[in-house]
C-alpha cells in the first residue's frame, strides 16, 4: 500500500441573481486528493478538507473521473 498527495484544482460555477439576471461566477479551489492502493488492487482516493468525500476506482484514469464529481456532489451538499 502506499500514499500520494496530489493537489486537485477544481472549478466551481456559482449562480447569482442580480436584478433578475443569472450570472455565473467562475471561482476555482484547489483540493489535496489522497491516493492509497487497497490489499484488493483497488485504488481509493479521498479528499481530507471534505467530510465524508472519497471513492474507489481500478484505475487512476478512472479514480480521477470518479473523484471529481464526488467534490462537486460534497460541495454542492455543503451548499444546501
Amino acid at each position: 500500500m502506499y500514499l500520494v498527495s496530489a493537489s486537485y484544482l477544481f472549478n466551481q460555477y456559482s449562480l447569482l441573481a442580480l436584478r433578475h439576471q443569472k450570472i455565473k461566477l467562475k471561482m476555482t479551489r484547489e483540493f489535496n486528493v489522497i491516493i492509497e492502493r487497497d490489499s484488493d488492487g483497488y485504488f481509493v482516493a479521498s479528499v481530507p478538507s471534505l467530510a465524508g468525500c472519497h471513492t474507489p476506482a481500478k484505475s487512476l484514469d478512472e479514480l480521477m473521473e470518479r473523484i471529481k464529481e464526488a467534490i462537486e456532489l460534497c460541495l454542492e451538499v455543503g451548499q444546501a
